[in-house]
């Protein structure tokens, strides 16, 4: 084949790194310059020009998707069909190496690999086994902590110690787990990488093989290698291979989960005469879009650098839009979806992306009332979540003690011994009589019908709902709802640590609260369907009210459009991809940046890198909306703007919003903007029958405040007041009885 094929689609960028001299180099990719293109065509400009047997080639990127796109695309190029044994993920490397050498890496003839489910079932016996509580140590926080042991290169003898109460018996557990899988013949993901790198490191004659026969090692993603894969990389390549790496340093957004940036850095230094190529030309985004992420990345520090450009032409700048609180920047992005429709684009145009999955159930809310399709990506809706349907099983079954549903979904959540066969004996029993779980359940403690361990197990499990209840029995909706989460342990269960993952069931945990506090707010509860006044809410009515409305939010949230939909995910979950449109929700500081970022040391730049990725991601239009006033589950506090937005150059945002904060107690008249904050016109502040936004007032009941936003008028307006001592609530004026301080 004629080199020209190869390159001849290529830009002057690209063809530098394609077809570089052998030796070691870093080709920095920026977001949209093609680096895969590059990695692939690399790859056929060894076999073609250099007369690289593709046997030699090792070509190695994160997941298997990846790695068939990349032998099919090699193929084609080729024009042959490539086998690429040795172009794959980092597991099916590791596994290929493993099965060769059995007897060298110490394993069984048939040794077999094992799911993140079993090895749960085997920590699970484990602990049993060790005489180590269920509840008090739960076996996933103890098959991540293996895992990220494993990702660090860490045996069990060498484990890191945990600030954990327990971390003796997580290091146990790790200890009899090893031993457990090694006489068993058993393999997890962790381990196919860490025994491969131990057993090329102990026996030489067989990493002299291998890198004698793979004399060209590339790596795709490279800014998302952690500390094992580095060593394993760089083990294999030795001194005299030919290496490339191709990566992003500005697009490093899995720290939590072991990535380490600084394996750039480390390249340079432990690789001798790296040859760095820059790809910077962008064919995805406009030149507006591209010129605000390069000023906001430009702010971290240690950057391998780089400035990303196009000649797509300038675009629109980006639409900056500030709502009065998270219900109105919900049905902003309805609206702003429907008019989209209307003129002639599509639903699947937007992509919604925010920092954490638990800001989506307001967005849900607005987009099923509205009647836009849409569907989550990476994720479930906000009520089929786990640890939301476990919370609302408890809350069930305050509510309603024999749901039997509920019962057997929370019976052993958090773990607590209660197996399946249990669990099929008090189903049994309750067929039987014609009874629910739970009164099998207190009958099965009366007469002694289980064994004793499980016997016990049960026995705490009925007590702790009757301890709940005792604690709820006159408390409102909200601390119903926080008493169930705490009382039962889930929020432990569910987010036992600081990881992103935990970090990210928290927040839903917390925002299930948010929602009971907004579900008892909400002024269309005040009206019943002929306008009288309502029957009396009592808690336990307005629990069973909300556990209805969590149920007909999942049935309403599943009428989707099987083709044109809107799709909502986090930015984790867009990376990778592109959008016509990008609506980028949620931008305050202690979301996005999270607060843990701002509070914590170095997490700052990974949020940066993060919001870097989010801008990057769209290719015609990028809107970035945020709240003046956000509801905790704690109460409504005033947000701030993130302090990316600052970063953005005026010259590339057009601001959507009036000049108004939310925080001030008194208010200027609000200056209407359009594009690059133009004054066009002014405006009188909302207001009905002498109420407008800023007015102070009073209430009989929640006392003193300040009106935050007004909808409608009349008598049948709705008012959101933000009170001293009761926080911010919606309120319709005609039943309020607000007294005007001041205008």
């Amino acid at each position: 084949m004629r080199s020209g094929e190869i390159v001849e689609s290529l830009n002057a960028e690209q063809q530098a790194a394609v077809c570089a001299p052998l030796g070691n180099s870093l080709v920095l990719a920026g977001a949209g310059t093609g680096k895969t293109r590059a990695l692939t065509h690399r790859v056929a400009w060894l076999a073609s020009e250099e007369r690289m047997p593709i046997g030699s080639i090792l070509a190695v990127t994160f997941t298997n998707k990846a790695a068939g796109e990349m032998r099919e695309r090699i193929s084609g190029l080729l024009r042959a069909q490539v086998s690429g044994r040795w172009i794959g993920t980092f597991h099916s490397i590791a596994l290929r190496l493993l099965r060769n050498h059995r007897h060298e890496a110490g394993l069984n003839e048939d040794f077999s690999i094992i799911d993140a489910d079993d090895q749960l079932r085997i920590i699970k016996n484990l602990q049993v086994e060790l005489d180590i509580s269920l509840e008090k140590v739960d076996p996933k926080n103890v098959r991540a902590y293996i895992s990220r042991q494993k990702d660090s290169g860490r045996r069990a003898k060498n484990a890191a110690n945990l600030q954990n109460p327990y971390a003796g018996e997580f290091r146990r557990i790790y200890q009899a787990y090893e031993q457990r899988c090694q006489r068993e013949g058993l393999v997890d993901f962790g381990e196919m990488l860490l025994r491969s790198l131990e057993m090329l490191q102990q026996h030489e004659v067989l990493l002299r093989h291998y890198r004698h026969m793979l004399t060209n090692v590339l790596v795709d993603e490279f800014q998302d290698t952690n500390a094992i894969q580095y060593d394993w990389l760089k083990l294999i390549a030795g001194d005299a291979t030919s290496f490339m790496a191709v990566g992003d340093d500005d697009q490093s957004i899995y720290g939590w989960r072991g990535a380490e940036v600084a394996n750039m850095n480390k390249l340079l230094k432990d690789f001798e005469s790296v040859k760095v190529h820059r790809l910077e030309q962008n064919y995805r985004s406009t030149e507006h879009i591209l010129q605000a992420a390069n000023a906001v990345i430009a702010h971290n520090q240690g950057r391998l650098g780089k400035n990303l450009w196009t000649d797509r032409g300038s675009g629109k700048p980006i639409a900056l839009n500030r709502a009065v609180n998270e219900f109105q920047e919900g049905d902003e992005l309805a609206r702003f979806a429907k008019q989209h429709r209307v003129d002639g684009g599509k639903y699947q145009d937007i992509a919604v992306l925010y920092r954490t999955h638990a800001l989506s159930r307001v967005l849900e809310r607005s987009l099923t009332q509205s009647g836009v399709p849409y569907r989550i990506f990476g994720g479930v809706r906000f009520f089929e979540r786990a640890e939301i349907k476990d919370a609302l099983a408890y809350m069930r079954l305050i509510a309603t003690p024999d749901a039997d549903l509920a019962f057997a979904r929370v019976v052993n959540t958090p773990t607590r011994g209660v197996g399946s066969k249990t669990l099929e004996r008090l189903g049994e029993g309750a067929g039987e009589r014609g009874i629910s779980l739970h009164r099998m359940a207190e009958a099965a403690i009366v007469e002694r019908l289980l064994p004793s361990r499980a016997l016990n197990a049960v026995e705490g499990f009925i007590t702790l709902l009757a301890n709940i209840r005792r604690a709820t029995i006159s408390c409102e909706l909200p601390e119903i709802a926080e008493k169930c989460i705490h009382m039962s342990g889930l929020m432990q269960y569910h987010a036992p640590d600081a990881s992103e993952p935990s970090l990210g069931r928290r927040e839903n945990l917390e925002e299930l609260i948010n929602a009971c506090v907004q579900f008892a707010e909400n002024p269309v509860s005040e009206l019943d369907a002929d306008g009288d006044e309502p029957e009396t809410v009592t808690p336990s009515s307005a629990l069973r009210d909300f556990l209805d409305h969590a149920s007909l939010g999942d049935e309403a949230a599943g009428t989707e459009g099987p083709n044109d939909t809107m799709r909502l995910m986090t930015v984790h979950s867009a990376k990778g991809l592109e959008f016509p449109i990008v609506y980028l929700v949620g931008v305050e500081d202690g979301i996005f940046p999270n607060s843990r970022a701002i509070e914590g040391d170095g997490g700052l730049e990974e949020e940066r890198r993060l919001f870097y990725v989010a801008m990057t991601r769209a290719m015609r239009e990028l809107r970035i909306s945020f709240a003046e006033v956000r509801t905790r589950y704690q109460g409504s506090s005033i947000s701030m703007q993130s302090r990316f937005l600052a970063e953005i150059p005026e010259d590339h945002i057009d601001r959507m919003f009036q000049e108004f904060t939310a925080s001030r107690p008194s208010y200027s008249r609000p200056r209407v903007y359009d594009g690059r904050a133009r004054r066009v016109e002014d405006r009188p502040a909302a207001q009905a029958n002498g109420l407008r936004t800023g007015s102070a007032v009073k209430h009989a009941k929640f006392g003193s405040g300040i009106v935050l936003n007004v909808e409608g008028s009349g008598d049948s307006a709705r008012l959101q007041v933000r009170f001293d001592r009761a926080g911010t609530k919606w309120l319709v004026l005609g039943y309020a009885k607000l007294q005007l301080l001041e205008s």
